[in-house]
């Protein structure tokens, strides 16, 4: 085969290949720096293409081996590499002792050695039978039982049914949270405060408003927007989020009140745009954004393949209202998985009357 053949098949490969995933990275939304990445590959493709046509016309221009091309494109994909790779913590405090899916000793199947090899600054796992590779019993739920520790030699089991979602090692401190309100009721007999002082149930949602919900879902959209619901009787005030602070900080509007059972947006801002015009992506996947979040341990690795990352953020996010008049203040911890379903969960609410702010 002439060289300037070889020139111009080898061109024409990487310029379709780089083509594809240029638009992929557009129908996906992904960072700004994958797009750059493809255009640059797609753009070698043509030069080499381009190349070889130019020197069947004149053969006396400056010949240019194949093999430089493909060491061009070696470089390139070493580069972009090490990009994709550098910012995500791959130590962790989290070690995974045990781990069996089934039904119980006579089905359950040792999955230790999977979750291990996706541990990273931490760990989430849809419990399904993908986990163990086959289904040990069919037409039973099945449940996953773990044994970890994090940060010290003291274990911990949990158990998460079929089709649930386990997140490590955040679950620690929850239980932990749990265990000292379990003792601490069981140890003073208090009654039973009255409705009107009951802490107010408020929720952060991952969601679309009702008047977006249909039209988003029937193209596809998997990008969402932050809800607080009022889910109590009772009105709220004064309802914030903390800014969110990385490289950058996004900050969120104040909302003046929610009536009881409703929905209200959480309309976020920054570097001059707003959730309502543009995906959270754009803020938490931009790459200054990326470091901080490694930076501050909140980059997770997941076990599946679902979504446009292997990687997921926990976010921990501070909501405050004002209600019956008391403030309240509760943490919540966002969970950001561009391209599959995020969710929020929440950790602990605090109150306080509002003559003491």
């Amino acid at each position: 085969m002439p060289l300037k053949e070889a020139m111009f098949w080898f061109g024409l490969t990487v310029f379709g290949t780089g083509l594809y995933f240029f638009i992929q990275a557009f129908v996906e939304r992904k960072d700004l720096d994958h797009k750059i990445w493809m255009g640059v590959i797609t753009l070698l493709g043509a030069g080499a293409a381009g190349y070889s046509v130019y020197r069947y016309y004149y053969p006396e221009a400056l010949n240019v081996p194949v093999w430089v091309g493909f060491l061009i494109l070696t470089w390139l994909a070493i580069a972009y590499d090490i990009r994709d790779r550098r910012f995500f913590v791959r130590s962790s405090a989290l070690t995974i002792h045990s781990a069996v899916y089934g039904t119980g000793p006579d089905t359950d199947i040792d999955v230790t050695e999977i979750l291990r090899r996706h541990v990273g600054s931490g760990l989430a796992v849809l419990v399904t039978n993908e986990l163990a590779g086959c289904d040990p019993l069919f037409g039973v739920e099945k449940r996953l039982e773990v044994e970890y520790s994090f940060g010290n030699p003291h274990k911990i089991k949990v158990v998460r049914p079929e089709r649930s979602r386990l997140v490590l090692p955040e679950d620690t401190w929850l239980r932990d949270r749990a265990e000292r309100i379990s003792k601490a009721q069981g140890a003073v007999a208090q009654p039973l405060e009255p409705k009107s002082s009951a802490i107010p149930d408020i929720a952060l949602l991952w969601d679309w408003t009702e008047d977006k919900r249909k039209t988003k879902q029937a193209m596809g959209f998997t990008e969402k927007d932050i809800l607080i619901h009022n889910r109590s009787d009772n009105w709220i005030y004064n309802v914030e989020i903390a800014p969110v602070v990385l490289h950058q900080t996004m900050t969120f509007d104040k909302i003046n009140e929610v009536e009881p059972g409703k929905q209200h947006l959480a309309l976020a801002r920054w570097n001059g745009r707003k959730s309502s015009t543009t995906n959270y992506i754009y803020f938490f996947g931009k790459q200054e954004n990326e470091r901080a979040a490694s930076a501050k341990g909140w980059i997770n690795k997941k076990l599946h393949s679902e979504g446009i990352s292997d990687f997921f953020l926990r976010v921990p996010m501070t909501l405050s209202f004002e209600a019956g008049g008391k403030k309240y203040q509760q943490q919540f911890s966002f969970i950001y998985d561009p391209g599959d379903e995020s969710l929020f969960e929440k950790v602990s609410t605090h109150s306080g009357s509002t003559q003491d702010a």
